[in-house]
């Protein structure tokens, strides 16, 4: 996280607690050779994203049920696609290293992108809930592009961004930014790649889980439930805004990859969006949003996940301009087309 954006979040405490519901979060900076090394050794993976921020955590409590959602760059990373369904020549680069390196097995079982499936990590109590399903992928078509790209040297995993602070009102005017692409459309689901098993004493792996069952009449779909973007629009007062960054990779200068939350609380309700975007220059652009909502007079919260996709021909057939696509990302995934959706609701107890 870089040190602008930590200086204007300093105007919000790293806690909240607020009509039942506890938030807390933890910023650090980028992982060092010590922390990476760790989380390398847990998921089982010789290859981690450039920056990884294994020391942030956000988590969302509902105190009286025990329902809580924690989002970690570990975690994330665990639930990591397998294989790359983008291919460029860097990509063809990497596999042939890896494969001189010994690791032939790991270069063909690795997304060079890190897209993940990653939606948070659900507990009840300190019971980590498991059997949910992922929404699937619209196609499993490769896309390929065979570039005249150079790879660079990767970073160093001490490399630190140097950003000089914008005004002290940044943090309002992100808060406003992260409702849009909040639609609704046509949901469809997926089975969900199991986690591979670590040879290390994660707390995500020793933690008692709650069977399929328990998750399946505890989060259904949202049947008919929507996120209240009129309540999310009005002009209430910001309590508690936060933005985390978890990882992000330039892709050896062929785009960028990025997993980052941001959370907002008001009085009346708050909303977590989680947002992985990928760029892979003159291929693609994609997203995949999860967000967190919850009216506070409600016995519920609502989960809805999206995931958007298109070509760099497809964005230019939309007349969707270079200044976009390599501009604000906010910007640029309102044009993106809509692949899958799916709102669930989280019963949090009561009545409501």
């Amino acid at each position: 996280l870089s040190s602008a954006r930590m200086e204007s979040q300093k105007t919000f405490p790293d806690e909240l607690e607020l009509k039942d519901w506890r938030f807390s979060i933890k910023l650090t900076h980028i992982s060092g050779a010590e922390q990476l090394k760790s989380i390398s050794e847990d998921l089982q993976t010789k290859t981690l994203p450039e920056m990884v921020f294994g020391g942030n955590l956000l988590k969302i409590e509902h105190v009286p049920s025990g329902v809580s959602v924690s989002f970690t760059a570990a975690a994330a990373l665990r639930k990591c696609e397998k294989k790359s369904t983008v291919k460029v020549q860097m990509a063809d680069r990497w596999v042939k290293r890896m494969e001189r390196m010994g690791l032939k097995d790991h270069a063909k079982a690795f997304d060079w992108t890190y897209t993940t499936k990653y939606k948070g990590d659900m507990e009840v109590n300190g019971s980590r809930i498991e059997g949910e399903q992922d929404v699937a992928p619209n196609s499993s078509d490769d896309i390929d592009c065979k570039g005249k790209t150079e790879e660079r040297n990767r970073k160093s995993t001490t490399t630190t961004i140097d950003t000089k602070a914008t005004s002290s009102d940044r943090s309002k005017i992100q808060a406003q930014s992260f409702t849009s692409t909040v639609t609704n459309s046509s949901s469809s689901s997926g089975k969900e790649r199991p986690s591979p098993k670590s040879t290390t004493n994660s707390a995500l792996m020793t933690r008692t889980t709650l069977t399929t069952k328990t998750a399946s009449s505890m989060i259904t779909e949202s049947n008919g439930k929507e996120i209240d973007t009129a309540m999310l629009m009005r002009p209430d007062k910001i309590l508690w805004f936060k933005d985390m960054t978890l990882y992000e990779d330039e892709l050896a200068d062929n785009g960028n990859s990025k997993l980052d939350i941001k959370i907002r609380v008001m009085s009346t309700c708050f909303l977590v969006r989680m947002r992985f975007f990928l760029r892979v220059d003159g291929v693609l652009v994609r997203a995949k949003d999860t967000r967190y909502f919850h009216d506070f007079s409600k016995n519920y919260m609502l989960r809805e996940f999206q995931e958007r996709e298109d070509t760099v021909k497809g964005l230019a057939q939309k007349r969707v301009g270079k200044d976009v696509i390599f501009g604000n990302p906010e910007i640029l995934v309102r044009s993106l087309s809509l692949h899958n959706r799916r709102v669930d609701e989280i019963k949090l107890g009561g009545s409501k």
